[in-house]
């Protein structure tokens, strides 16, 4: 079974070490042009350095290091420029992994995050990503602004590095190969990703194949728990839009090579086998996290299920794959401010950037010399063409991949990424047959003219788009006339080479020539000012208004009404907060929160409150702070004519305490109905001790008198709560945390049930007496 299949070894021997430590460097000193800022001058590529959820304006003291805002304010450009969904990582990725050091230092488990959504599920939310090996052990070693620094080149080397050896593994030249290995390292799958969760599993395509590839050579047991071990720490960078479409193609890939195989049907049913056992090997490694998370989405709550339901139906209009040239020709709006083409935004989704340099070059890929180039070539054609029909809602491809779990993946623009790993494959091809002089004249001569009349077409979107007349026109010229010169010159070095190659003059030096003209317009499109690196949520960096919540906040919870203090900043700064940007969480949590506090959009998420919800409601949700704009005037009127007072004033915000029931509290006083009654009470009612249940108690109702006991807090942590207090009386020990499966209550050592309690929370009966309260989860 385990016998090499010599027709599907590379033409030429796989790469020396030699040759990978040189393409290593090599790849490293091509990150120095684009990147410079933060190679040699302290910037900093974090998301938060850039674009804090603590502070956006930066209105703090941070220290002589911070660059002023007005730098690229002056320059039309943002912030997060040529990052995509800056907010992903600055509000879901950054803040778990501070809870997650935190997590580790203190040596818990991160399943129960305590801090957002009034509790939620941690790890099986996914956009965490805590067990990814790479990412673990980066958090783990201190989780500094450098160390993520140098774990987002980390990422763009190893995907540079074994894109590189994927590609000499099919026979493929050195020169080429690091060609292809350039493209997508620098390509927008990567540089628009690699700071958040998205490019640790853009990062890990090159991987994924090189281990299929590694395998179908030989499949040795050693080669079949490399690929297991690789799949399964793929998997576990937790992003399922991108890991779909991966793994689709690293299958396709390996079952195109195997039936592809001269040898006999026996054989290929033992290759089969070793690739099937590989990923059944995979799946048992994942186990331990995706299990939870199946288990939560059996739970879904409705307004998640309604959210994702018809991602899958969305579709690419012809014109978006224009976006594959440029990251700011078509659709600058990740670059600037106030993009010259900002209306194509609204009309149309946007893919990830490859350039014009990997299409032009791809174009070139002909028919290749050798039977192994050829089969690669033809499994990246059918997958590139396979994903456009399914992109652009070609039936009835679109429709086969609305079924089942397929209908939840947002293809658009997440599948997108995959267009960059397949122009690195076509373009080393390409590239592979210009040197052998198999590309002729009139070949270059037309590559070169369908680069002038792609870059003819953007200035005609352009003018249709009115770019002209906008007051940032001359930056999009300016951006227009770099993407020509690199044509021009790309396309004039193809000419030459096919000219000169007829007069054997062609080293594989010009190869790097035309890497050259690629770096050139990765510095065109990334080169950009960053921030320094301010580790902004390090103690001593936090904002005053951040240190004030710490303070005097305890166990009460936060709300804000509108985007201050972002929502899940609490996980990372240990401050309670209603609101979230958990994918997953209680659903009678998230239907008070829309409800009463009307969000000014339907979401999954706790977010963007437009009122302020009723009394009894925040009651029952312990707020105890209210943090609000300076100039939300109406909401300020509002929480003044509550009688709430205003204890902290800064500049942009006010905070405001509010008298709160305590987070743990002991009532004998309740009223039960079901869930109905008790979701419209809590809304109309003035806050009390009084706990609606929607289950009657073994005691009868009796009112609470003054001076009943305090419940004790002898332990918090993230997965378990110790409570103590001495009951005067059969009662219920109230606790303002989200009612979600998985919780278990022990009641002096013995387990006890908990109630569902003001609708979301929870309760749990206690006898008179010493009582010992502990949960877990």
């Amino acid at each position: 079974m385990f016998e090499a299949f010599q027709e599907n070894q590379p033409s030429v021997p796989p790469p020396t070490w030699r040759e990978l430590v040189a393409v290593s460097v090599l790849l490293l000193l091509l990150l120095c042009v684009p990147y410079g800022n933060v190679v040699f001058f302290g910037k900093s590529l974090v998301i938060s350095d850039n674009r804090s959820p603590l502070e956006p304006s930066y209105l703090g003291d941070y220290g002589p290091e911070l660059v002023n805002p007005e730098v690229w304010r002056r320059q039309n450009l943002l912030a997060t420029t040529n990052f995509h969904d800056p907010g992903a990582a600055a509000h879901q990725w950054e803040p778990g992994g501070e809870f997650l050091h935190k997590a580790i230092e203190r040596g818990e488990w991160p399943w129960w995050d305590p801090y957002v959504g009034a509790g939620t599920p941690a790890m099986a939310n996914m956009t965490q990503t805590f067990f990814f090996p790479p990412y673990l052990l980066m958090v783990a070693l201190g989780n500094t602004s450098l160390l993520k620094n140098l774990y987002i080149f980390f990422l763009f080397w190893m995907a540079g590095l074994a894109t590189h050896a994927f590609l000499r593994r099919h026979g493929i030249r050195c020169q080429a190969s690091f060609f292809g290995a350039a493209i997508y390292m620098l390509s927008g799958a990567m540089t628009q990703h690699v700071g958040s969760f998205f490019g640790q599993t853009t990062a890990c395509l090159p991987v994924v194949l090189l281990l299929t590839r590694w395998l179908l050579e030989a499949p040795r047991p050693s080669r079949i728990a490399a690929l297991a071990v690789g799949y399964g720490a793929t998997a576990l960078s937790s992003f399922p839009p991108m890991l779909l479409p991966m793994f689709g193609f690293a299958a396709g890939y390996g079952l195109w090579m195997i039936l592809a195989t001269r040898r006999g049907t026996r054989a290929r049913l033992r290759l089969a086998g070793a690739f099937g056992l590989g990923i059944a090997l995979s799946l048992g490694l994942v186990a331990f996290y995706y299990l939870p998370i199946a288990d939560l989405m059996a739970d879904t709550p409705p307004q998640v299920e309604a959210r994702y339901r018809t991602f899958g139906a969305a579709s690419l209009q012809l014109i978006g794959l224009f976006t594959l040239l440029s990251p700011t020709l078509v659709d600058g709006t990740k670059i600037f401010i106030d993009s010259p083409m900002q209306g194509l935004m609204y009309r149309y989704e946007v893919l990830p950037f490859i350039g014009i340099v990997p299409i032009l070059a791809a174009l070139l890929v002909g028919i290749p010399a050798t039977r192994l180039k050829r089969q690669l070539a033809a499994v990246t054609g059918c997958a590139t063409l396979l994903l456009a029909l399914k992109l652009l809602g070609v039936e009835p491809l679109h429709s086969l991949t609305q079924i089942g779990p397929l209908a939840q993946i947002r293809w658009v623009p997440y599948g997108g990424f995959m267009f960059s790993g397949f122009a690195a494959i076509l373009a080393a091809l390409g590239i592979e047959r210009l040197a052998d002089g198999r590309v002729s004249r009139a070949g270059a001569v037309l590559v070169a003219l369908i680069g002038g009349c792609l870059l003819g077409g953007v200035y005609l979107l352009g003018q249709a788009d009115g770019v002209l007349a906008h007051e940032h026109a001359e930056q999009w010229l300016t951006e227009l006339r770099q993407g020509l010169l690199v044509a021009v010159l790309f396309g004039a070095l193809l000419i030459a080479i096919t000219v000169l190659r007829a007069k054997r003059h062609v080293p594989m030096l010009s190869i790097l020539f035309l890497t050259g003209i690629w770096l050139l317009e990765s510095w065109f499109n990334l080169a950009a000012p960053r921030q320094a690196r301010l580790d902004v949520w390090q103690p001593e960096m936090l904002p005053e208004y951040v240190q004030y919540l710490q303070r005097e906040a305890g166990y009460g919870r936060v709300f804000g009404p509108e985007f201050v203090f972002r929502p899940n900043v609490g996980s990372a700064v240990e401050v309670f907060d209603l609101r979230s940007m958990m994918a997953f969480n209680s659903h009678r949590t998230h239907r008070l929160f829309e409800h009463y506090s009307q969000p000014w959009k339907q979401e999954i998420f706790l977010v963007g409150s437009l009122a302020m919800p009723p009394e009894g409601v925040l009651d029952a949700a312990n707020i105890e702070l209210i943090i609000v704009r300076r100039g939300a005037g109406q909401m300020i009127h509002e929480l003044k004519s509550r009688g709430h007072r205003r204890k902290y004033q800064k500049t942009r915000l006010w905070i405001f305490r509010r008298p709160s029931s305590p987070r743990y509290y002991f009532s004998s006083d309740y009223w039960v109905s079901d869930a109905e009654t008790v979701f419209e009470t809590l809304g109309s009612r003035q806050p009390s001790s009084q706990i609606l249940l929607e289950q009657t108690p073994t005691f009868q109702p009796v009112p609470n008198v003054e001076g009943d006991p305090e419940v004790v807090v002898e332990h918090f942590g993230r997965n378990r709560t110790l409570l103590a207090l001495k009951a005067p009386r059969p009662g219920l020990v109230y606790l303002s945390e989200s009612h979600f499966r998985g919780w278990q209550a022990a009641l002096n050592g013995e387990p006890t049930d908990i109630l569902r309690a003001n609708y979301a929370f929870r309760a749990v009966e206690v006898p008179a007496g010493d009582v010992q309260l502990e949960l877990s989860y």
